[in-house]
Order: C-alpha cells, then structure tokens, then sequence
C-alpha cells in the first residue's frame, strides 16, 4: 500500500506498528504514542549487540590496510554497540539510498571516498541483496555463506567463505 517504504526499513516497520495498532480500535493519538513507544524499545533492543572480540580483532587489522564502510539495509545503530568507530563510513538503506541490491548506497560509497566500484569488495551473507547489489554496482563480492536461506539469486560472488575469520587472508594481501 506504501511502495515508497520498501527501501526504508525503520519507516517499513514504523508503519506496520500503525496499523496493526489502528485495528486495535485505538485513536489516532493512541497509534502514534504507543507505535512510537513501541518501535523505541525495538530500536533499542536491536542495538544490544555485542560483536565478539575476534571480530572486532579481525576488523581492526583490516582497517589497518583498507577503508572500511557498512552498507545496510537494516537499521541497527552502530554507534549503540561496540563497533563505534570501526568503520569509516555507514551507509543505510532508507537513509542514503534505496535498499540492496539497488546500486545507489555502492555509488554513493565509491563517490564519498572517490573509489572506483571496481575496487570496492563489498563483504555480506546475502546472495539478494549483497552479493547482486555489489554485482550491479561493478563491485566485487564476498558472500559470507553461514545461514540457511534460500535465494532467488543465481550469480556467484567473487570470493565464498562460511566464517568471518577467513577473512584474514586479506589481511597483507596487498
């Protein structure tokens, strides 16, 4: 009913807490105070996070031979957890552009820190949105295969793993 939502995943959400208060019979300022109330403690509940110490080892290292940027269509705040400060730049769906596997967060990146798309590797564990949004930006991809999911995408990332760890083959690669 809202096309304009599908790249935005917190006004998506937003939303649907409207009406499926509204069909609880409750007034107009009754749906906006407790969607808002509510989408507050899942903001906040989505934020306690706390990404391992090997990760944040891992990205450290990384960070010290290349930029690292987020591009999500999620919308978990970085800066509530402990990866504040890692990454460079985070890019978000809704907010800087239309969802993956649109290209328009990967242009914007490769515009922001003047890098060709050919030389971004863009790192996700979704075959839909990362790995074909990296794809149809002209970037590269490496698909983090640790979930079981069916996907309707059929092209191949450039580089598969199952654990994150593996990524420390990157580390002095260059």
């Amino acid at each position: 009913q809202q096309p304009g939502l599908v790249d935005d995943v917190t006004l998506w959400r937003k939303a649907t807490l409207r009406v499926g208060l509204g069909k609880m019979g409750l007034t107009a300022n009754e749906v906006e105070h407790h969607a808002t109330v509510a989408y507050q403690a899942f903001a906040d509940a989505r934020s306690q996070i706390t990404v391992s110490d090997e990760v944040l080892s891992l990205l450290t290292k990384l960070a010290k031979q290349y930029r690292l940027i987020a591009i999500t269509n999620g919308n978990v705040e970085i800066d509530k957890f402990n990866l504040r400060g890692i990454f460079e730049l985070v890019l978000q769906a809704g907010i800087n552009g239309k969802a993956k596997p649109h290209t328009a967060m990967f242009e914007q990146a490769s515009k922001q820190l003047n890098v060709a798309p050919q030389n971004i590797l863009h790192i996700g564990d979704s075959l839909d949105t990362d790995v074909q949004g990296a794809h149809n930006a002209g970037c590269q991809s490496v698909w983090l295969n640790n979930q079981q999911a069916n996907y309707a995408y059929r092209g191949l990332a450039d580089v598969e793993i199952t654990d994150i760890q593996a990524l420390q083959y990157f580390i002095n690669y260059v």
